[in-house]
């Protein structure tokens, strides 16, 4: 016969809310990480980490170390009126 306890209700109560808190996490730091590397056009990164799940630890990973030590592209857009005055 097995001897095996039943959990009680708290013990799945604290299981559930650790695992939800987890899974919030998992996608708010994904969803970032996501945006991140799509709007500084590293489509690498952002195949990589849209396929590998590690529940935040290389999204982390990406946004301290690769993000932050390369340079954004510079923002080229131009106003209407600096593009009319470059063109009189």
């Amino acid at each position: 016969m097995n001897n095996f306890s039943a959990l009680s209700f708290s013990e799945i109560t604290l299981f559930g809310c650790i695992v939800a808190l987890l899974l919030v996490w998992a996608v708010a730091i994904k969803g970032y990480a996501l945006w991140t590397a799509a709007r500084r056009g590293d489509r690498w990164w952002f195949v990589i980490l849209l396929v590998v799940n590690t529940v935040g630890v290389l999204e982390l990973a990406y946004l301290r170390l690769v993000a932050k030590i390369t340079k954004k592209p510079e923002d080229t857009s131009v106003t209407l009126k600096e593009w009319q005055r470059q063109e009189q």
